[in-house]
């Protein structure tokens, strides 16, 4: 009777072991699957100009390399790769959208902390977090310049005026910051030489004059907050015009300096030219949106791709 009580008891003891280490494991995944939708509800609309093409863009140090890497060591690399690039935009668009819940209740509604699934504390708390996790990587992976330049740009572009007038926004932090995202990638696997610094400045460059076709989309908001963006500055129509002109001369600029070439020369040209159209016939905000995603896609995806492809 003493045995069977005892085990009895510890068999009542191991079904509560289970069902707590069950009910743990499901509140530990329940909690991650919550914390990856708010992470994608921060960051969906810029992987095409961060996760994506920064993830190309180490897979091009690597085919650029004159030995083939062990496949353990490739898969190794990239997966830290991610996790850093998961960190770089963590950091900017929740500090981002810490500063611009006024500008995202008009413009983008649909975001965590307009939204109301989460709190601005809440917010503060995974911006936080993710810098500070995104700086140990940086030391751990030898790239702590380029990962506190990130973070210093990050916080003058939403906490200052420096991300409010057109030229700091887009020509200062998106060509710097376009280097912060593609030099620590190449870092990874290969040593960076002339011809590969000249392309990569190339891209910062050509990034921060094309990319003011942003602010297009985000007129309301922008006029609402006092935000100096060059379609304000100059006038909706008149900077319709300028930015048209500099995406027709880019495929001219980019052949001339040996940018882009070949069949993929040809079809990039026809692809900017095409987007120039799309520019001056803007109408709208969700057509706008869409001429910018077209641009992330051909110019900042297309041409790191081909690069990729053709080390």
């Amino acid at each position: 009777m003493i045995q069977a009580s005892q085990s009895s008891q510890v068999a009542h003891t191991f079904r509560r072991m289970v069902n707590r280490l069950a009910l743990s494991l499901s509140l530990a995944l329940v909690t991650i699957v919550h914390e990856f939708a708010i992470f994608w509800a921060f960051t969906w609309r810029d992987w095409t100009t961060t996760i994506i093409p920064g993830t190309m863009y180490a897979i091009a140090a690597v085919r650029s390399l004159p030995v083939t890497l062990p496949l353990q060591s490739i898969a190794l690399g990239l997966g830290r790769t991610l996790v850093y690039l998961i960190l770089l935009i963590y950091t900017f668009t929740s500090s981002n959208q810490i500063s611009g819940v006024a500008e995202d209740r008009i413009n983008k509604p649909d975001r965590p902390i307009p939204s109301g699934r989460i709190t601005l504390r809440g917010a503060y708390i995974r911006w936080y977090a993710s810098t500070a996790a995104f700086l140990i990587l940086g030391a751990a992976e030898g790239v702590l310049h380029w990962t506190v330049l990130w973070v210093l740009l990050t916080i003058a572009q939403n906490f200052t005026a420096f991300g409010k007038h057109w030229f700091t926004r887009n020509a200062v932090f998106i060509t710097f910051g376009t280097l912060c995202i593609m030099q620590p990638m190449w870092a990874q696997f290969a040593p960076t030489n002339p011809h590969e610094w000249q392309w990569v400045l190339t891209l910062s460059v050509l990034s921060g004059i094309l990319f003011q076709v942003q602010d297009f989309r985000d007129i309301v908001g922008d006029r609402a907050i006092g935000r100096n963006t060059l379609p304000l500055a100059l006038g909706e129509r008149s900077s319709r015009r300028v930015m048209a002109v500099l995406f027709a001369l880019t495929p001219l600029l980019s052949s001339a300096i040996d940018f882009t070439s070949g069949y993929w020369g040809c079809g990039f040209g026809l692809g900017m030219f095409y987007l120039a159209y799309r520019i001056l016939q803007g109408t709208s905000k969700e057509y706008d949106h869409q001429t910018y995603m077209m641009f992330t896609y051909l110019f900042f995806c297309g041409c790191i791709a081909v690069h990729m492809v053709f080390p």
